[in-house]
């Protein structure tokens, strides 16, 4: 897999080993901030890697307040940006290569390492079927018990 920097820092992403259309998450992205220009293309330069194109993303605009809608399309050439579609908080929906969809938990930028790698471990999980909330509730019920890094930080 290639390895892409953000100001120093390795994108924080987990992809299931072998994602299927059952689970409802295929994994998890633990942004360093809230600024989507700074964050996304890195990101997608580390699905690339794995799955081909990526044509397009759906993002829930709410949680991406500051992000200019205009400018996001046109940066990212082909992949397609899409502010809406996504009904659940904290997710995010990737349009990959040979029809593969995608459903990423996003983890807000000040999640607690516990929670971000309880409730990535979960986003990963084959035959997963908890909603993004449901995923980030238990991971905050069950974090304490976590062991040491999964992102190695």
């Amino acid at each position: 897999m290639t390895t892409v920097y953000v100001h120093g820092r390795e994108p924080r992403l987990v992809i299931a080993q072998r994602p299927t259309r059952r689970d409802h998450l295929h994994g998890a992205w633990w942004p360093h901030s809230g600024d989507i220009d700074q964050e996304l293309a890195p990101m997608l330069a580390l699905v690339r890697a794995r799955f081909g194109a990526v044509f397009g993303v759906m993002l829930n605009r709410d949680e991406w307040p500051d992000a200019d809608v205009a400018s996001r399309q046109a940066r990212n050439g082909k992949t397609k940006i899409s502010w809406y579609g996504v009904m659940e908080a904290h997710q995010m929906v990737l349009l990959c290569d040979r029809s593969r969809r995608l459903a990423l938990l996003v983890l807000p930028p000040d999640t607690p390492e516990p929670v971000a790698l309880t409730a990535t471990l979960m986003a990963c999980a084959p035959g997963n079927v908890l909603s993004t909330n449901e995923t980030l509730t238990r991971a905050r019920a069950e974090a304490p018990s976590m062991p040491a890094a999964l992102f190695g930080q």
